[in-house]
């Protein structure tokens, strides 16, 4: 979802009409990915609430 939002610059209805998945977790799911790219970036470790799959 992050590379298709970045890279492709598809809008979040459009990736979910394309996933099968509703917009809502495709903004939850593109959260979780820039935190997690921060959180790497800064070499820390996502808190563990955000380790677990949404």
């Amino acid at each position: 979802m992050f590379l298709l939002h970045r890279v492709e610059d598809l809008r979040y209805t459009e990736i979910a009409d394309l996933t099968g998945v509703s917009e809502r977790r495709v903004k939850r799911e593109m959260v979780r990915a820039l935190l997690g790219i921060s959180c790497a970036v800064e070499g820390k470790r996502l808190p563990w609430w955000q380790r677990w799959s949404w």
